[in-house]
């Protein structure tokens, strides 16, 4: 299922954004779950 797959990816990328050494590839993959997410249509 994408959605559970989306917030798996969403909870792995909140706990590793805690580290201060998070490189801008971290950065990157939240921007585009988070681009996701707003476009995701309300069922």
């Amino acid at each position: 299922s994408p959605i559970l797959n989306l917030g798996i990816g969403l909870a792995m990328i909140d706990t590793e954004g805690f580290d201060k050494n998070q490189t801008i590839e971290l950065r990157d993959k939240r921007s585009n779950l988070e681009a996701n997410i707003t476009t995701l249509p309300f069922i």
